[in-house]
Formats: C-alpha cells, structure tokens, sequence
C-alpha cells in the first residue's frame, strides 16, 4: 500500500476517495491514459469541426469587420458634418464681428471734442455693446456645444 492510503494524510473533503487510494499503480496509469485518450479524441473533434467550418468561420469573421467598418464610416461622416456645421456657425459670427468693427471704425472717423458727459455716454454704449456681443457669442457656443 503506498504513502495515501493512509487516513491522516487523506484530505478530509475527499474521504469518499479513498477507494482510488487503494487502487494498484498499474491501474492508476490506466485510468490515466484512459483520461488522456478522451481528451485526446475530444481535441481531435474539435478540430475536424473547425477544419470543416473555416470557410464558414473565415466569412463570419469578414462580415463582423465589415459591419465594423460600415459603422466607423458612419460615425466619421455624422461627425463631419458637425464639425462643419460648427465651421459653419463660427464662421458666421466672425464675419458679424468685423462688420461691426468696420461700421464703428467709420463712425469714430469723425472726432471733435467731446464734453465730460458726452465722453460718459458713448462708454455706457460702448460697455452695453460689448456686453450684448458677449451674449451673441455666448449664444452661438451654446447652440454650437449643447
């Protein structure tokens, strides 16, 4: 009897396999093998099946990519055309921007003298100008980034 078949050594959650403890070694290896020659015949299934399918396989894996593909390309062009659309706005507003530049570059052209209220007026409008075009600019990013 070997070394395992004692029961102090035996683990205590398999006390049931005992009787395996009792088995000769020529019937041990022989199980084994048994054990080995299943898995074997498994493997050997398990390629003959992908050996048979990979014509199936190979096209299944294409048609994934493919679809992969048709989505990426998808999203690339809805994402363009927002892009563009921010160009779009942006652009827009620029071009609002120096209008308004030029037509208030015509109208400093003309000086003369200015009294002290006179001088107080044009920076309360000046202030209520740039404070509205703050607003079209706010305005514009947030209907450009929601």
């Amino acid at each position: 009897m070997s070394q395992h078949a004692t029961k102090k050594q035996a683990h205590p959650l398999f006390k049931e396999d005992e009787l395996f403890y009792n088995v000769s070694e020529n019937q041990k290896s022989g199980f084994v093998t048994e054990c080995l020659k299943e898995r074997d015949d498994v493997m050997e299934v398990v390629l003959e099946t992908l050996s048979k399918y990979k014509d199936i396989g190979i096209t299944g894996v294409l048609l994934v990519q493919m679809i992969m593909l048709l989505v990426c390309i998808f999203m690339v062009r809805r994402l363009s055309r927002y892009v563009r659309k921010i160009h779009k706005a942006v652009q827009d507003y620029i071009n609002v921007i120096m209008e308004e530049e030029v037509e208030t570059e015509q109208q400093i052209e003309p000086q003369r003298v200015m009294s002290g209220q006179e001088l107080q007026m044009m920076e309360t409008i000046s202030q209520r100008k740039r404070q509205q075009e703050e607003e079209v600019f706010n305005a514009v990013l947030q209907e450009i980034f929601p």
